[in-house]
């Protein structure tokens, strides 16, 4: 009985092994991700752009929003007037942003490089709505490309 048990189980342990290794080679993609694209970089673009809101500052908002995305809105002009009619009271209804949530890491062949962050926020009367940020980096700046309620 011994003698079947430890091929079986040292079979096992082969058979673990390497996903061993993929996982310590996914961990220090991971880490290198995070040095090159420094998550808390990207929140705190993502953090202006709740604090704009919470002020009525679409100016500030708009500052901050990927060129591409103000133009597939029809320029800053539209891009304003539509945070002040759709995003403004959005986050004005739920001012109190979690400190925790989901931090996604976004790439795309094009060399496109962000972070998607989905963040729970609640309103005065205990309400929580659940909002989500995309930020990226545009010609080397860290901007927002979409915000909105997440479903």
């Amino acid at each position: 009985m011994k003698k079947k048990l430890l091929p079986v189980l040292a079979l096992g342990i082969a058979a673990i092994l390497p996903g061993c290794t993929s996982g310590q080679q996914e961990m220090q993609q991971i880490v290198g991700v995070m040095q090159r694209d420094d998550p808390g970089a990207y929140e705190a673009v993502m953090r202006k752009f709740v604090d704009g809101a919470l002020a009525v500052d679409a100016d500030s908002m708009v500052a901050l929003t990927s060129n591409i995305t103000i133009s597939q809105m029809g320029g800053r002009r539209a891009l304003r007037e539509h945070y002040l009619k759709d995003k403004i009271p959005a986050l004005r209804a739920f001012p109190a942003m979690s400190a925790g949530g989901d931090v996604i890491y976004v790439s795309d062949p094009d060399g496109t490089v962000g972070w998607t962050f989905r963040k729970v926020f609640t309103s005065p009367a205990g309400k929580k709505e659940y909002f989500e940020f995309t930020v990226l980096k545009e010609k080397g700046q860290i901007k927002i490309a979409s915000a909105g309620i997440w479903k």
